[in-house]
């Protein structure tokens, strides 16, 4: 015998389980349109601040551009840490490194080739390589990363941040306000800080939104974590190297590219160790090796490596370059949702 009601219940909860998911599919979306306004402002105001001080666009693109689009990783990485989650930090700042330089920089490499001024990437590079050697340190020899190592990671990144600010009043950059003509700096300022707030929170609302989406789909926790959350958080740099190549500014995504990878290294990774010390997180291993240590570590270093070399031999970047990337990207991404 039929039960109506059973029937019922069952149609209410189907057409509620619809709804909930066209909720979230429309929240995604709204969160996606805030993405791409507020990167787009994001991205007019730091070239008007480049054009201010003038300043080349890759130093903007490694000191401001980067701290902005880098909020919604130090956000996720303070607040799991504050909880006693600092190994997600870990995983989201890796994760972020991977997704920015094989998906991101891949993106821009492979849109056309240009020519850099290497002198101006050699300082970034440095710290983000002095920065590797600290997180290998401790990953590959301690197991564990401490207190202290993040005190010494966070007073690297002042180090820099001092370096590159000292470097830019050294050098004979005129202060032309005139190039922006009605703008103020205080109104140019207040729409950066703004606009990097509201990428933030939007790349927090497509971050959340999407996970439901993922969940209600059967993707694995553990995949989402590594792929739609890291994707998530480095949407900012995504939006900010689209808006860049839209605008012919290939080169402030280069620099963002750089500077949010070494932010990552030093702030997210640096801030929750200080805030609370982790070891490796031990969720899979290979060969009685922690995966970490033979995929996620090498990969970041293999594709920066990939991003980076070239342009300091022949002082342009190579579309082959961005292809390379994007395979290496899509093939960690099937080898997430396959084999862990």
């Amino acid at each position: 015998k039929v039960n109506n009601d059973d029937i019922n219940r069952k149609s209410t909860y189907i057409s509620t389980t619809e709804s909930n998911f066209d909720t979230d599919l429309s929240n995604t979306k709204s969160a996606i349109d805030s993405e791409i306004k507020s990167s787009d402002i994001f991205l007019d105001n730091s070239i008007k601040i480049s054009k201010i001080l003038n300043i080349p666009e890759v130093i903007i693109g490694a000191t401001i551009v980067s701290i902005g689009t880098t909020l919604p990783e130090i956000m996720v990485s303070s607040t799991s840490a504050m909880i006693g989650h600092s190994d997600i930090s870990y995983g989201n700042a890796l994760g972020s490194i991977i997704c920015n330089t094989a998906l991101i920089s891949g993106i821009s490499l492979s849109y056309k080739s240009i020519k850099i001024n290497v002198d101006e990437l050699k300082l970034p590079t440095i710290f983000f390589v002095l920065a590797s050697v600290i997180i290998c340190i401790d990953a590959y020899l301690l197991h564990y990363f401490t207190r202290f190592s993040g005190i010494v990671l966070a007073l690297i990144s002042l180090v820099y941040f001092y370096i590159v600010i000292k470097h830019s009043n050294n050098q004979d950059y005129d202060y032309q306000k005139d190039i922006v003509k009605d703008d103020k700096v205080f109104k140019i300022v207040f729409y950066l800080i703004v606009s990097a707030i509201l990428l933030g929170i939007s790349a927090r609302m497509m971050t959340d939104n999407s996970i439901i989406i993922a969940k209600n789909l059967g993707i694995p926790e553990s995949s989402i974590a590594l792929s739609i959350v890291a994707l998530g958080t480095s949407l900012p740099e995504l939006m900010t190297c689209i808006q860049s190549l839209r605008k012919g500014h290939s080169s402030i995504s280069l620099g963002n590219i750089i500077g949010a990878n070494l932010i990552n290294l030093l702030l997210v990774i640096g801030i929750s160790s200080i805030i609370s010390p982790y070891g490796l997180p031990n969720d899979l291993m290979i060969y009685g090796i922690n995966d970490s240590l033979l995929i996620d570590i090498p990969l970041y270093i293999i594709v920066m490596s990939i991003m980076l070399v070239p342009i300091f031999l022949y002082k342009r970047t190579n579309r082959w370059q961005g292809v390379v990337l994007l395979l290496i990207y899509f093939t960690y991404i099937y080898y997430l949702y396959n084999y862990v």
